[in-house]
């Protein structure tokens, strides 16, 4: 949650690092919330302009079922 207090405060690369951490955590003991923080982390990447981030595309495309 300490990426959502840098996002709120408009702190975006500290949130982009906060919430890649989050996710690295988050995968490596199973978590359920896995989503969430990746749904936090493109929404930085996009208010970032980061629209090409290999990242942002590969989710686009998870989320689309691709």
């Amino acid at each position: 949650m300490l990426g959502d207090i840098a996002r709120e405060e408009g702190d975006l690369s500290a949130a982009e690092k906060r919430y890649r951490r989050a996710l690295t955590d988050a995968v490596a003991i199973g978590s359920d919330i896995v989503p969430f923080i990746e749904m936090n982390l493109a929404l930085v990447l996009q208010e970032r302009g980061q629209f090409g981030d290999p990242f942002s595309q590969s989710l686009d495309a998870a989320w689309r079922g691709r």
